[in-house]
């Protein structure tokens, strides 16, 4: 970093350093291009500040994978190569990514630029700072761009060299046209780009003659005639972009001139002409612009810097210019193979020291933003009273937790009189079932509602019936087809009756090992429907009750009187098992050790041991299978019914050590299954990720969608779990990825099927391992940019607004890898793998300008202009704005409701306002159908409604 120049010195407060502030400094944030990264260096910020963290997410999100890996993984990892890493289509949108980031984590603390200049593609970042660009805009043209450039110009290289100018014109005019002069950064300060030959050869020849020259990490020779080639394919992919005015002053680095057009044309020249950073600079300097910040890590526009403002007021050290880094360069010797003993190195602590030295030259800061999280503490009234007040690291939240069967009283009304009760719909598939559960009742007084009473029932009481035997792939799909019509039949009657309970009768679904027990997990996918119901059905009550068939019919019938006798809260769902006159619940305890203990797991998964990843091309697959080739030379079976991996995974994951085999296979076809088992000499763990969500409420669906769901998680597990006996493989570890919908209450609106088919996985894990088979369950929460989770938008937005229930935050990729390598060693049939922190309270929001009116949003007033300014836009805009708790202003008309974070429970209840603004009847899965609101808008007003 550069001295303060005139802003040092004592001023005679008697501390050293202080300084006596006298006007605010002008600011100038700085964003480096290519060449300024290095592996892992955005780790210990995106760990320990929530807006970088969410911001990183959010553009690695908007991506999805760039060569093969997301975002998040190129800027996380620090095991990532660095070779590939500075490919040039992972750094533009790596660069971008992080700056932004970063830039809007300073904001947040109170930090405002005055103006902002980038060098090379950084200019994109500081276009996205200034607000010319919106951050999808910046990092999705950053990402064609250096797709482009490395698609369709030749490999290049570059050389950064001091002094001897007249040495590099004499270099460039002997290249013959394959060298020229790409970055003029300051005095005696420029940048060759050519063909590498090109640049070799001139670097042997510059230090032959003394003078220093250095190899960027680049892979192109940018701002070069080496660039022609994409010209005209950066001016068509630059015409999708929109520039606003920009809120913050950006300084162009291609015409040193303020405000460029970031029109076409100037995109394509952007690209081939040299960086005039040193003109950029110069001019800030002379125009007062007086404390510089380079937003990334290291100094590595500081040179240039103080090269341009040296020139510019020679002899005053800088003519009282400041220059620093928002954060230190990581060392060349430094690793990050331990976990960081605090948030320093890189990280909060680091930015916040930065933060300080602007706070002492007099930037304004904000104290509120800043003291977030923080508590008041009592300070000594006396000078030796000698107390430690340093605050120590925060303790991180348990992600990993057992899920665990204890007694549980029921909640306050368990005393209610038998009178309470007075009758109940029965139905199920069974109708002897039926029949004596009724005779039992009626003999407790509690009478059968028949269709015609008068009245509504005070539940309706779903029969499921003795557990079906499953022991092949067909019986359960029978089970399980009969069990969803069975529900679909009683939702109906619930319906009809207007009842506001629901309670669904189970018989040995769960295996809770506090008694001797018989578990028969098919039936356990109606506990998973019944947690959709609530957050569908407002004020709906619901309950599944779990019996036991070793019990006595006196403790059976004991159990279903005094649920139905409790009430049951409305708006709620349980799970409820009862065993020997128990009743008991899921309790969910965090592990004693950290999860990120060091050494988790690692006798569990030997690192040359046989893995075998079902839906090894999925998000969560293939960052499991990375996590596994980084930790050794494993033997890889992918499985997927796609044709292929995701281009380039697979030289990936070899790259990493891994010997890799990719297998087409659908894992609910049983010949598929065999022929992939019977390849396999030994396994040594099983991880079956492959699954199928498809949202829709539960009155919506249909049964070949509601199969679909069950067929790879149910069906799929438990073929695979008959095949391993057939083939003889015995594998120490077997993990069924489930979800936290199947667990956690508020998570399965809207995916009732695939809460089904997650609660399925639950029960028969826990069966198998009652039956001496060591299966797992992990009810994962969303792993942030990746998965079944990321694709819904449930929770990508980290600590979103939308985020409403413990386990709806999602995890971190690295984390969530650590933690499940460690449930690898756990002796437990079911693992929780979610942050449970409760939400912060609801932010109310903002109100809007002006309330659409009903007459307005539906066309029957004065009519509107055609397009996005319809009424119905309006009042998509002002309903969408009211569920993200945002400005209805900050709706745009063209942006994914999934990239916005709308979920699925909130698109379900959109439709049910929709509905009654609009008087006609719509499809629960409209917002999955109709991406933005500008399509929806037009789907609705070509649509006639339907009376």
């Amino acid at each position: 970093t550069g001295g303060a120049g005139g802003r040092a010195g004592t001023g005679g407060s008697g501390v050293p350093g202080a300084s006596v502030v006298r006007s605010r400094p002008r600011v100038a944030f700085l964003f480096p291009g290519q060449g300024a990264q290095s592996p892992g260096q955005d780790r210990a910020l995106y760990r320990t500040a929530s807006v970088f963290r969410d911001t990183f997410d959010e553009a690695s999100a908007l991506l999805g994978p760039v060569c093969g890996r997301p975002l998040l993984d190129w800027g996380l990892d620090p095991d990532v190569d660095p070779a590939a890493q500075a490919v040039t289509e992972v750094a533009q949108p790596l660069l971008v990514a992080s700056g932004v980031a970063l830039a809007r984590q300073l904001r947040t603390w109170g930090v405002e630029p005055e103006a902002v200049a980038g060098h090379s593609v950084g200019e994109i970042t500081a276009a996205c700072v200034s607000g010319v660009l919106t951050l999808p805009e910046a990092v999705r043209f950053a990402a064609e761009r250096g797709r482009l450039m490395g698609a369709f110009t030749e490999p290049g290289a570059m050389l950064a060299v001091r002094g001897a100018e007249e040495a590099v014109a004499a270099a460039v005019a002997q290249s013959g046209g394959s060298l020229t002069v790409a970055a003029y950064n300051g005095p005696g300060l420029q940048v060759l780009s050519g063909t590498v030959a090109a640049v070799e050869h001139a670097a042997l020849a510059l230090e032959a003659q003394g003078v220093p020259t250095r190899r960027l990490r680049v892979s192109r020779a940018f701002h070069s005639p080496l660039m022609r080639p994409v010209a005209g394919r950066l001016a068509d992919a630059a015409r999708a972009l929109t520039p606003r005015a920009p809120s913050v002053p950006l300084m162009s680095t291609v015409t040193g001139a303020w405000q460029p057009v970031l029109d076409p044309e100037y995109l394509r020249d952007h690209a081939e002409r040299p960086v005039l950073f040193g003109a950029a600079v110069e001019r800030l300097a002379r125009e007062g612009y007086d404390t510089f910040v380079e937003l990334g890590h290291g100094a590595t526009l500081s040179g240039a810097v103080r090269a341009a403002t040296e020139t510019y007021a020679p002899g005053e050290s800088g003519g009282g210019v400041t220059m620093m880094s928002a954060l230190p360069g990581r060392a060349a010797d430094r690793t990050y193979d331990a976990p960081l003993p605090d948030e320093r190195h890189g990280g909060r602590g680091d930015l916040l020291e930065t933060v300080g030295r602007l706070w002492s030259l007099g930037m304004p800061l904000d104290r509120s933003a800043l003291d977030a999280g923080t508590r008041r503490i009592p300070l000594p009234t006396y000078p030796f009273q000698r107390r430690r007040y340093w605050a120590g690291p925060p303790a991180p939240r348990p992600l990993l937790h057992r899920v665990l069967w204890e007694d549980d009283a029921l909640p306050g009304k368990e005393a209610k009189a038998a009178g309470s009760v007075r009758s109940v719909l029965l139905t199920g598939p069974d109708p002897a079932s039926v029949g004596r559960l009724a005779a039992q009742l009626s003999a407790a007084g509690v009478r059968r509602y028949e269709a015609g009473d008068d009245g509504r029932p005070d539940a309706v009481v779903l029969v499921a019936g003795p557990a079906p035997v499953q022991d092949t792939g067909d019986a359960l799909d029978r089970a399980h087809a009969a069990a969803s019509a069975a529900f679909a039949e009683a939702l109906a009657r619930f319906d009809e009756t207007h009842a506001d309970r629901l309670l669904v009768v189970t018989e040995d679904v769960h295996a809770t090992g506090t008694v001797r027990e018989r578990p028969r997990p098919a039936h356990a996918v109606l506990g998973g429907l019944l947690l959709a119901l609530p957050q569908e059905t407002r004020g709906a009550s619901a309950t599944a009750l779990d019996l036991c068939s070793l019990d006595t019919p006196s403790q059976r019938l004991t159990a279903v009187l005094a649920e139905l006798r409790s009430g049951g809260a409305p708006g709620s769902a349980t799970i409820v098992a009862r065993r020997a006159g128990r009743r008991l619940t899921r309790r969910f305890v965090p592990l004693p050790e950290p999860a990120d203990a060091p050494g988790a797991g690692q006798s569990a998964l030997p690192p040359d041991g046989t893995f075998l990843i079902t839906g090894g091309g999925g998000g969560i697959g293939a960052a499991l299978a990375r996590d596994l080739a980084g930790r050794g030379r494993p033997t890889l079976v992918l499985t997927g019914r796609s044709p292929g991996l995701p281009v380039g995974l697979a030289d990936e994951l070899r790259t990493l050590g891994a010997t890799v085999h990719y297998r087409v296979a659908d894992v609910s076809v049983e010949r598929d299954v065999d022929a992939l088992l019977s390849e396999l000499p030994r396994l040594d763990a099983l991880f079956h990720t492959a699954g199928v969500v498809r949202p829709g409420t539960l009155r919506n669906r249909r049964p070949e969608e509601t199969a679909d769901a069950l067929a790879a998680k149910a069906r799929g597990t438990l073929l695979l779990s008959l095949a391993l006996r057939r083939h003889g493989l015995d594998p120490a570890v077997r993990v069924a990825f489930s979800s936290v919908s199947a667990v956690l209450p508020g998570l399965a609106g809207a995916l009732g099927d695939y809460a089904g088919a997650n609660a399925f996985l639950d029960a028969f894990a826990a069966s198998e391992r009652h039956a001496g088979r060591p299966w797992q369950s992990v009810n994962l929460a969303a792993w942030a940019g990746t998965g079944m989770a990321a694709a819904l938008g449930t929770g990508t937005a980290g600590d979103s607004t939308t985020v409403r229930n413990a386990g709806e935050r999602p995890v971190a990729l690295a984390p969530a890898l650590v933690a499940l390598r460690t449930a690898c060693g756990v002796d437990a049939a079911q693992l929780l793998l979610a942050d449970l922190t409760p939400p912060s309270p609801p932010v109310a929001p903002e109100p809007s300008e002006a309330p659409t009116t009903t007459a307005e949003a539906t066309g029957t007033g004065t009519a509107a202009p055609e397009g996005t300014g319809t009424g119905t836009a309006a009042l998509l805009r002002r309903l969408l704005a009211s569920a993200l708790r945002l400005p209805a202003a900050d709706v745009p008309d063209d942006e994914p409701f999934l990239t916005l974070g709308l979920d699925s429970l909130a698109a379900v209840d959109l439709v049910r306002q929709l509905e009654r603004e609009l008087g006609r009847s719509l499809p629960a899965t409209l917002f999955f159908e109709y991406r933005t609101v500008a399509e929806l808008a037009a789907h609705l007003a070509s649509t006639p409604a339907v009376v």
